[in-house]
């Protein structure tokens, strides 16, 4: 691809760095995605973090969101639980969705904050009830938020066991691709199934 890059290309590229060394908001998106994917310059994720930063610390939500998960990976930056789950609470504030279950799965696991499956399942009702009111391909984003809200439902976290809850959760989780919701459901049928034979 850097064979196939034009004078155009070039200029471009110079005119949004200068734009994000003043500050502008556009042109420090763009500048980080030339540096995360390797557009006009070598891919560098050190680079493409600090212009990412500097777009979530400006306010910019989806950025912000961003922050939290490299520093969950340690994708341009030393990784830090921590950090991650304060800038997911941050991002969450603005109604990011993503954001949201971050949080959800730093609170269900405990990562970056103590363990607590009350908090997680609030988190996994918020992410839901968005997906819910947004139809199928909504659902698809955040299946993963479905299939810990079905565990949570599955072995009574913090909420009232509730199987015919956990199975329709699993079965929205297991129609989009969350395996361990379609073995979940393969357990509940054979549990289901070796009652009737009592």
């Amino acid at each position: 691809d850097q064979l196939c890059i034009t004078s155009n290309d070039q200029k471009a590229f110079y005119y949004y760095e200068k734009s994000a060394d003043l500050g502008d908001m556009e042109s420090i998106k763009k500048m980080y995605e030339y540096y995360s994917e390797g557009k006009i310059v070598e891919q560098n994720w050190e680079v493409a973090f600090s212009y990412a930063m500097r777009a979530a610390t400006a306010g910019d939500n989806y950025y912000q969101c961003l922050v939290a998960k490299c520093y969950q990976s340690g994708r341009g930056v030393e990784q830090n639980d921590v950090e991650a789950f304060n800038w997911f609470i941050t991002a969450s504030k603005d109604g990011s969705m993503s954001a949201w279950e971050g949080l959800g799965k730093c609170y269900y696991y405990g990562i970056g904050t103590e363990q607590d499956f009350e908090l997680a399942v609030k988190c996994f009702d918020t992410v839901i009830q968005f997906a819910g009111e947004r139809g199928e391909e909504c659902q698809k984003w955040f299946s993963e938020s479905f299939y810990l809200l079905g565990t949570c439902y599955d072995q009574g976290l913090t909420i009232e066991k509730d199987i015919a809850k956990a199975m329709i959760n699993y079965t929205v989780a297991s129609v989009n691709g969350e395996e361990a919701a379609t073995d979940a459901l393969q357990r509940l049928a054979a549990t289901d199934n070796n009652k009737g034979e009592v």
